[in-house]
């Protein structure tokens, strides 16, 4: 089975960060904003969090939400990556 690429690529992408850092180091970014103008709005939430639990292994998890004139939308994923 393969994963949507809109969910696929930001899973990739947070787990190549996570390879940049040193065994135990870790992360945790959140940002929430909101936007809005004459016609409407809309307001968005944002976690990620990545560990490198070892020098051949890393984690990486996120989920965001967005709320406005077309209603709720929402997406979260999680991967590990292990090389030998």
């Amino acid at each position: 089975m393969n994963a949507p690429a809109a969910l696929d690529a930001p899973i990739r992408e947070g787990l190549d960060k996570v390879d940049l850092l040193k065994p135990g180091e870790g992360f945790l970014d959140l940002t929430a904003g909101a936007r809005g103008n004459g016609s409407g709005w809309a307001g968005f939430a944002r976690g990620e969090a990545g560990w490198k639990f070892a020098p051949a292994g890393s984690a990486f998890a996120f989920g965001e939400a967005e709320y406005g004139d077309a209603g709720p939308a929402w997406q979260a994923g999680i991967g590990v990556r292990a090389t030998w």
